[in-house]
């Protein structure tokens, strides 16, 4: 049974975050946007200086310790501390009885995976945030996938996300458990750093950004993994999705296919947002004039990726309620495993 006070059904969806790092200001961003539906307990921040960082930005409880984190009421807690201790803190959480939504990753080696699969029982209360497969123009491609317009699916090539998230996505699309891992490659080339995690680079230089070509076999179908270490934040390196099936492909927000006479058709899928005097704010993803994707958010200004851990955050509360798993802990493991071939 959860420790934490169980907050009603019809209230805000409250959780305490731990962590002090640029992902746990994703949640605190999430609440601050959206009042109305999510809301901090509390942040457990142990370092003086992201404490300091963050009580300048958001006006949220901090504490230093997560006894003291434990003892505030709340409908659940997201772990968002180091990837090297996340997940045993997580487990450690789960055993006196809390529910966790435990940032990615959640295993970093086979040797660790072993450990974490045998300490996990089956009353922890875990999920995984793993946030992509919940973006508005993913969750339309699937749609389109499901629909059967490109017929069966068989190959995927992923250039949108790194390593276990890019599994997930794999996963997600072609409707697989998992594959095995036929090649593998990586180098390293030159280009102009100018973009990272908080925002411009003032002092551009070249620098040398790891490149990952993977391929794997899904029972069949084919998926090309293809990541650059710059792909997040470089304006220059771009995200790249082709998914082909026996009738047709989808190419990034391009779909061509044969339709029921077998002549050639190309559509769009687009994403709209409002950007006029009623402000600025993202709307539905159509297709041929149906809509894909209904916003869920309102006129709230978030990005896709706030988009989608904002989604995360809903699906964890149900799971709470009607116990319906949306990634389970043993599945961000799996993915981790077979990412790297060891599964």
């Amino acid at each position: 049974m959860n420790k934490i006070a169980k907050i009603d059904k019809m209230d805000k969806i409250t959780y305490s975050v731990i962590g002090g790092g640029w992902r746990a200001e994703f949640y605190l961003r999430i609440a601050a946007l959206l009042p109305n539906r999510f809301s901090v307990a509390c942040i457990c921040v142990r370092n003086p200086e992201a404490a300091k960082r963050i009580s300048e930005r958001f006006d949220v409880k901090i504490i230093n310790t997560v006894d003291e984190l434990k003892s505030i009421p709340c409908d659940f807690i997201v772990n968002c501390i180091n990837k090297a201790d996340i997940s045993e803190l997580s487990l450690s959480l789960a055993s006196d009885g809390y529910a966790i939504l435990a940032e990615t990753p959640a295993c970093t080696s086979e040797e660790q995976a072993e450990k974490l699969l045998k300490a996990f029982k089956p009353d922890y209360k875990i999920q995984i945030a793993e946030q992509f497969h919940f973006k508005p123009m993913y969750q339309s491609i699937k749609k389109i996938i499901y629909g059967g317009i490109i017929g069966e699916a068989n190959y995927i090539y992923i250039s949108v996300a790194h390593d276990y998230h890019a599994m997930s996505l794999i996963r997600f699309f072609l409707n697989s458990n998992g594959g095995k891992l036929i090649s593998q490659t990586e180098f390293s080339s030159p280009i102009l750093h100018t973009n990272f995690r908080n925002g411009v680079v003032h002092n551009k230089a070249y620098q040398n950004s790891k490149h990952t070509i993977k391929t794997f076999d899904f029972d069949g179908k084919i998926a090309v993994y293809d990541f650059d270490a710059e792909q997040y934040f470089s304006p220059i390196r771009t995200d790249r999705l082709l998914i082909r099936g026996t009738r047709g492909e989808i190419e990034n927000d391009t779909v061509r296919y044969f339709n029921a006479d077998d002549k050639c058709v190309e559509s769009k899928i687009v994403q709209h947002k409002s950007g006029a005097l009623d402000g600025l704010y993202n709307a539905d993803v159509t297709f041929e004039n149906k809509v894909l994707y209904t916003y869920p958010f309102g006129d709230a200004r978030l990005t896709d990726e706030e988009t989608a851990i904002a989604t995360a955050l809903v699906k964890m509360k149900e799971y709470l309620e009607t116990g319906t798993e949306f990634y389970s802990f043993k599945s961000g493991i799996k993915d981790c495993l077979y990412l790297n071939g060891t599964l």
